[in-house]
């Protein structure tokens, strides 16, 4: 998927020769970001964009409805060998006391597990455009909390 993904950018970068966009690997195939200017979850470039490069339907469908991008940051639990599912009982805040001890204990156990893995790995970035310096901001926060630079296992 990540070969493939790298690819389909370099094709579409060829004919908009001012993207830039960084190709992450991942535990399930790919994630890209396009580095050269911020975008607006609902223009349509944006989609013309997630079509070429057969984005996720239902994170496309996501990033309309709520006008906004979203990206894991943390490896999911069951990727880092959490096998329990944190069921609150469907309502946020969590106001009952024993259901909300369960919860503190179920993310301190993740939060210890999940700093021995990376949510995605840096592999490339194509096309020839220059970065923009604020998208560039946004993604050294996103390598950092992803730990795109380790050597850590992909979860």
């Amino acid at each position: 998927v990540l070969d493939w993904s790298i690819e389909r950018t370099r094709t579409w970068c060829r004919d908009h020769p001012t993207w830039r966009v960084a190709a992450y690997e991942t535990p399930a195939g790919a994630r890209l970001l396009p580095i050269h200017a911020t975008f607006d979850a609902a223009e349509d470039e944006t989609f013309a964009f997630m079509d070429f490069v057969s984005a996720d339907p239902l994170y496309q469908r996501m990033c309309r409805l709520q006008k906004c991008f979203r990206a894991r940051v943390s490896p999911k639990p069951w990727r880092a060998g959490i096998a329990e599912h944190f069921r609150a009982g469907g309502t946020w805040p969590v106001r009952d006391p024993d259901k909300l001890t369960r919860r503190r204990d179920w993310v301190e156990a993740y939060e210890r597990r999940s700093r021995g893995f990376a949510s995605c790995r840096l592999a490339t970035t194509v096309g020839d455009g220059a970065a923009d310096a604020q998208v560039e901001s946004i993604q050294r926060v996103h390598d950092e909390m992803c730990q795109a630079d380790s050597e850590l296992e992909l979860a």
